[in-house]
């Protein structure tokens, strides 16, 4: 491990000081110049389709998200990484084919505002950001953005807009065992971790304060 600290901790210095800072200053600035429609972030269903839809049950919603969602790569390869504003969102979903394309920090935006109606609390629903160590997984696997939320007692994920079949008992469990660990980091541990609200407010960051957060201990498979 000694031999590679020269890099993983300039390296996660980086990348915690872009989420903290860059990132949001990137997506307010992508939301003056990206269309938008209005919405309203305190509706149960902030998106007009979804809302039209009314799902009654969250595998409902997960086959509407199946249907209008897709995944593409950020701009540059994740060299310009933000959130886009719920009102692109909802722009995208508008317009065109109806279907909204971002890559998992939109995706994982989306979900987090969809899945509110079905969460047990409202503040049990986070979007989270993983940095698993690019040392012993591909780089370009190695961060990730997901949805993480309390549904009737367990935990569950959306990841790039998939629900998982799986749930689990807490949120840490969660991390080392959906289907993007096993597919990018299998027996990789966590090195940096950013929690946000649904509406995107910053809740907690770091291993330590995610892990108080959480409840359960991230530093351990």
């Amino acid at each position: 491990m000694k031999g590679r600290q020269w890099f993983l901790r300039p390296y996660i210095q980086f990348i915690a000081t872009w989420l903290r800072y860059g990132k949001p200053a990137l997506s307010k600035v992508a939301a003056l110049i990206r269309a938008e429609d209005p919405v309203d972030l305190s509706a149960p269903f902030v998106f007009s389709q979804i809302r039209e839809l009314s799902p009654s049950s969250l595998e409902a919603l997960a086959r509407w998200l199946a249907e209008h969602t897709e995944w593409v790569s950020d701009p540059l390869w994740g060299l310009l990484d933000f959130f886009p504003s719920a009102g692109n969102i909802a722009w995208q979903l508008n317009h065109g084919d109806g279907i909204f394309r971002d890559d998992c920090d939109g995706l994982a935006y989306l979900t987090a505002l969809a899945v509110r109606p079905f969460c047990d609390e409202a503040k049990q629903n986070y979007i989270v950001t993983v940095i698993y160590d690019p040392t012993e997984v591909p780089i370009k696997g190695s961060a990730h953005v997901l949805n993480l939320f309390r549904y009737q007692g367990r935990w569950r994920i959306i990841s790039n807009a998939a629900l998982e079949s799986k749930a689990w008992e807490t949120p840490c469990a969660a991390l080392y065992d959906n289907s993007y660990y096993h597919q990018w980091c299998r027996g990789a541990e966590l090195q940096y971790i950013e929690v946000r609200s649904a509406e995107l407010k910053l809740l907690a960051a770091g291993l330590k304060d995610c892990s108080a957060l959480f409840g359960c201990d991230l530093h351990a498979l």
